[in-house]
Protein backbone atom coordinates (compact mmCIF):
# COMPACT_ATOMS: atom_id res chain seq x y z
CA UNK A 1 0.00 0.00 0.00
CA UNK A 2 1.49 3.26 -1.01
CA UNK A 3 1.43 6.43 1.06
CA UNK A 4 -1.62 7.89 -0.63
CA UNK A 5 -3.69 4.84 0.08
CA UNK A 6 -2.48 4.71 3.72
CA UNK A 7 -3.57 8.35 4.26
CA UNK A 8 -6.98 7.70 2.74
CA UNK A 9 -7.47 4.68 4.97
CA UNK A 10 -6.43 6.67 8.06
CA UNK A 11 -8.82 9.50 7.27
CA UNK A 12 -11.70 7.11 6.80
CA UNK A 13 -10.85 5.26 9.97
CA UNK A 14 -9.89 8.05 12.35
CA UNK A 15 -11.70 11.14 11.05
CA UNK A 16 -15.35 11.15 12.12
CA UNK A 17 -17.04 13.72 9.90
CA UNK A 18 -20.23 14.05 11.93
CA UNK A 19 -18.42 14.34 15.22
CA UNK A 20 -16.07 17.01 13.90
CA UNK A 21 -18.95 18.82 12.24
CA UNK A 22 -20.82 18.88 15.55
CA UNK A 23 -17.72 20.22 17.32
CA UNK A 24 -17.35 23.00 14.76
CA UNK A 25 -21.03 23.97 15.07
CA UNK A 26 -20.76 24.01 18.89
CA UNK A 27 -17.71 26.24 18.60
CA UNK A 28 -19.57 28.63 16.32
CA UNK A 29 -22.63 28.64 18.63
CA UNK A 30 -20.48 29.37 21.67
CA UNK A 31 -18.74 32.23 19.93
CA UNK A 32 -22.05 33.58 18.65
CA UNK A 33 -23.53 33.45 22.13
CA UNK A 34 -20.57 35.32 23.57
CA UNK A 35 -20.79 37.85 20.78
CA UNK A 36 -24.54 38.26 21.36
CA UNK A 37 -24.08 38.90 25.06
CA UNK A 38 -21.19 41.18 24.41
CA UNK A 39 -22.82 43.36 21.76
CA UNK A 40 -26.49 43.14 22.71
CA UNK A 41 -26.98 42.38 26.39
CA UNK A 42 -24.27 44.71 27.76
CA UNK A 43 -25.48 47.83 25.87
CA UNK A 44 -29.06 46.97 26.80
CA UNK A 45 -28.09 46.77 30.46
CA UNK A 46 -26.31 50.11 30.15
CA UNK A 47 -29.43 51.74 28.64
CA UNK A 48 -31.62 50.38 31.45
CA UNK A 49 -29.26 51.78 34.11
CA UNK A 50 -29.17 55.21 32.43
CA UNK A 51 -32.97 55.25 32.10
CA UNK A 52 -33.49 54.43 35.79
CA UNK A 53 -30.96 57.11 36.74
CA UNK A 54 -32.72 59.72 34.57
CA UNK A 55 -36.14 58.85 36.00
CA UNK A 56 -34.78 59.16 39.53
CA UNK A 57 -33.33 62.59 38.78
CA UNK A 58 -36.55 63.81 37.13
CA UNK A 59 -38.69 62.61 40.03
CA UNK A 60 -36.35 64.30 42.47
CA UNK A 61 -36.39 67.55 40.49
CA UNK A 62 -40.19 67.41 40.18
CA UNK A 63 -40.50 66.90 43.92
CA UNK A 64 -38.23 69.86 44.57
CA UNK A 65 -40.21 71.95 42.07
CA UNK A 66 -43.52 71.11 43.73
CA UNK A 67 -42.09 71.91 47.15
CA UNK A 68 -40.78 75.21 45.79
CA UNK A 69 -44.15 76.09 44.20
CA UNK A 70 -46.01 75.22 47.41
CA UNK A 71 -43.61 77.33 49.41
CA UNK A 72 -44.03 80.22 46.97
CA UNK A 73 -47.83 79.98 47.10
CA UNK A 74 -47.83 79.78 50.88
CA UNK A 75 -45.39 82.66 51.05
CA UNK A 76 -47.59 84.73 48.71
CA UNK A 77 -50.72 84.11 50.78
CA UNK A 78 -48.86 84.86 54.00
CA UNK A 79 -47.43 88.05 52.48
CA UNK A 80 -50.89 89.25 51.38
CA UNK A 81 -52.27 88.58 54.85
CA UNK A 82 -49.33 90.37 56.45
CA UNK A 83 -49.77 93.36 54.11
CA UNK A 84 -53.48 93.57 54.95
CA UNK A 85 -52.77 93.34 58.67
CA UNK A 86 -50.13 96.05 58.34
CA UNK A 87 -52.62 98.19 56.42
CA UNK A 88 -55.26 97.81 59.16
CA UNK A 89 -52.72 98.58 61.88
CA UNK A 90 -51.65 101.81 60.17
CA UNK A 91 -53.05 104.79 62.10
CA UNK A 92 -53.77 106.54 58.77
CA UNK A 93 -56.26 103.79 57.88
CA UNK A 94 -59.67 103.12 59.37
CA UNK A 95 -61.99 100.89 57.39
CA UNK A 96 -65.74 101.25 57.96
CA UNK A 97 -68.01 99.05 55.87
CA UNK A 98 -71.53 100.50 55.83
CA UNK A 99 -74.19 97.83 55.35
CA UNK A 100 -76.82 99.19 53.00
CA UNK A 101 -80.20 99.20 54.76
CA UNK A 102 -82.37 99.55 51.68
CA UNK A 103 -84.01 102.81 52.79
CA UNK A 104 -82.74 104.73 49.79
CA UNK A 105 -81.23 103.83 46.50
CA UNK A 106 -77.75 104.45 45.16
CA UNK A 107 -78.52 103.01 41.74
CA UNK A 108 -77.20 104.84 38.70
CA UNK A 109 -80.31 103.67 36.83
CA UNK A 110 -82.19 106.62 38.27
CA UNK A 111 -80.06 109.06 36.32
CA UNK A 112 -80.59 109.72 32.64
CA UNK A 113 -77.40 108.90 30.79
CA UNK A 114 -76.19 107.01 27.76
CA UNK A 115 -73.19 104.73 27.36
CA UNK A 116 -71.17 105.22 24.21
CA UNK A 117 -68.43 102.98 22.84
CA UNK A 118 -65.80 103.77 20.25
CA UNK A 119 -64.74 106.99 21.98
CA UNK A 120 -61.02 107.63 22.42
CA UNK A 121 -60.13 106.87 26.04
CA UNK A 122 -57.31 108.97 27.50
CA UNK A 123 -54.57 107.52 29.67
CA UNK A 124 -55.15 107.89 33.41
CA UNK A 125 -51.90 107.54 35.32
CA UNK A 126 -53.83 107.35 38.56
CA UNK A 127 -55.02 103.88 37.47
CA UNK A 128 -51.57 102.62 36.47
CA UNK A 129 -50.88 100.63 39.66
CA UNK A 130 -54.25 99.05 40.32
CA UNK A 131 -54.26 95.97 42.51
CA UNK A 132 -56.71 93.76 40.65
CA UNK A 133 -57.47 90.20 41.85
CA UNK A 134 -55.05 87.80 40.20
CA UNK A 135 -57.78 85.56 38.80
CA UNK A 136 -59.23 88.37 36.67
CA UNK A 137 -58.63 87.66 32.98
CA UNK A 138 -60.40 90.52 31.18
CA UNK A 139 -59.09 93.88 32.30
CA UNK A 140 -59.20 97.48 31.12
CA UNK A 141 -62.17 97.51 28.72
CA UNK A 142 -63.71 100.97 28.79
CA UNK A 143 -66.65 103.05 27.65
CA UNK A 144 -68.02 106.53 28.25
CA UNK A 145 -71.19 107.89 29.85
CA UNK A 146 -72.92 110.90 28.34
CA UNK A 147 -75.69 113.16 29.66
CA UNK A 148 -77.89 115.85 28.18
CA UNK A 149 -77.03 119.51 28.44
CA UNK A 150 -80.72 120.19 27.82
CA UNK A 151 -83.09 117.83 29.65
CA UNK A 152 -85.70 118.45 26.95
CA UNK A 153 -83.35 117.43 24.19
CA UNK A 154 -82.83 113.99 22.77
CA UNK A 155 -79.12 114.58 22.37
CA UNK A 156 -76.60 113.28 24.90
CA UNK A 157 -73.87 115.80 24.29
CA UNK A 158 -71.84 116.03 27.52
CA UNK A 159 -69.19 113.48 28.40
CA UNK A 160 -69.86 112.87 32.06
CA UNK A 161 -67.42 110.09 33.04
CA UNK A 162 -65.33 107.14 31.92
CA UNK A 163 -66.00 103.52 32.96
CA UNK A 164 -63.25 100.90 33.20
CA UNK A 165 -64.16 97.23 33.55
CA UNK A 166 -62.17 94.41 35.18
CA UNK A 167 -63.58 90.91 35.47
CA UNK A 168 -63.15 87.19 35.76
CA UNK A 169 -65.12 85.89 32.80
CA UNK A 170 -65.54 82.39 34.26
CA UNK A 171 -67.52 83.45 37.34
CA UNK A 172 -68.57 87.09 36.66
CA UNK A 173 -66.52 88.60 39.47
CA UNK A 174 -66.31 92.20 38.34
CA UNK A 175 -65.00 95.66 39.23
CA UNK A 176 -66.23 98.83 37.52
CA UNK A 177 -64.19 102.01 38.06
CA UNK A 178 -65.94 105.22 37.01
CA UNK A 179 -64.10 108.53 37.17
CA UNK A 180 -64.19 112.09 35.90
CA UNK A 181 -62.12 115.20 36.42
CA UNK A 182 -65.12 117.48 35.76
CA UNK A 183 -68.29 115.78 36.96
CA UNK A 184 -69.36 113.16 39.45
CA UNK A 185 -69.78 109.70 37.88
CA UNK A 186 -73.37 108.96 37.07
CA UNK A 187 -75.05 107.72 40.22
CA UNK A 188 -77.77 109.08 42.42
CA UNK A 189 -76.75 108.57 46.05
CA UNK A 190 -79.23 109.96 48.54
CA UNK A 191 -78.29 112.31 51.34
CA UNK A 192 -78.95 109.43 53.71
CA UNK A 193 -76.34 107.27 52.04
CA UNK A 194 -73.83 110.11 51.80
CA UNK A 195 -74.19 110.63 55.55
CA UNK A 196 -72.73 107.18 56.30
CA UNK A 197 -69.50 107.31 58.31
CA UNK A 198 -66.41 107.45 56.11
CA UNK A 199 -63.43 105.15 56.01
CA UNK A 200 -59.93 106.57 56.00
CA UNK A 201 -57.36 105.14 53.57
CA UNK A 202 -53.86 106.60 53.65
CA UNK A 203 -55.27 109.73 55.27
CA UNK A 204 -58.11 110.28 52.77
CA UNK A 205 -61.84 109.89 53.44
CA UNK A 206 -63.64 107.23 51.45
CA UNK A 207 -67.28 106.14 51.59
CA UNK A 208 -67.63 102.34 51.43
CA UNK A 209 -71.02 100.65 51.18
CA UNK A 210 -71.83 96.95 51.13
CA UNK A 211 -75.04 95.71 49.55
CA UNK A 212 -75.27 91.90 49.59
CA UNK A 213 -72.46 90.72 47.25
CA UNK A 214 -71.56 94.22 46.11
CA UNK A 215 -69.12 96.82 47.41
CA UNK A 216 -69.46 100.47 46.35
CA UNK A 217 -67.04 103.30 47.07
CA UNK A 218 -67.48 107.02 46.39
CA UNK A 219 -64.64 109.51 46.92
CA UNK A 220 -62.57 112.28 45.37
CA UNK A 221 -58.80 112.12 45.06
CA UNK A 222 -56.19 114.18 43.22
CA UNK A 223 -58.73 116.10 41.18
CA UNK A 224 -60.78 113.04 40.15
CA UNK A 225 -64.22 111.99 41.31
CA UNK A 226 -64.46 108.23 41.72
CA UNK A 227 -67.34 105.80 41.87
CA UNK A 228 -66.20 102.18 42.18
CA UNK A 229 -68.58 99.24 42.16
CA UNK A 230 -67.77 95.54 42.51
CA UNK A 231 -69.53 92.18 42.60
CA UNK A 232 -68.43 88.94 44.26
CA UNK A 233 -65.07 90.16 45.49
CA UNK A 234 -63.93 90.07 49.10
CA UNK A 235 -63.62 93.00 51.45
CA UNK A 236 -59.86 92.56 51.47
CA UNK A 237 -59.69 92.64 47.66
CA UNK A 238 -61.84 95.76 47.56
CA UNK A 239 -59.80 97.59 50.18
CA UNK A 240 -56.56 96.59 48.44
CA UNK A 241 -57.94 98.04 45.21
CA UNK A 242 -58.80 101.34 46.91
CA UNK A 243 -55.43 101.58 48.61
CA UNK A 244 -53.67 101.04 45.25
CA UNK A 245 -55.40 104.23 44.03
CA UNK A 246 -55.27 106.30 47.19
CA UNK A 247 -51.61 106.40 48.17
Amino acid sequence: MNNKEKMKTTIKKDFDKKNNYDKIIDKIDNNSSKTYYKYVFVPLLFIIVITIFSITINVDNRTKSLKHDNNMNTSSVDQNEDDFDEFNNNENNNIIINEYSGKNTTSSNDVDGKIKNGICIPYFGILSDLEIPKDFDNNGNADTVWVKSDPNSNEYDILNNYNFYYRNTSNNRIIIISLSDKYKPLRCPSDYVLSYPKSVINGHEVLIIKNQNSFISIFSYKGYNFDIESYDITEEEFVNLLSSIIK
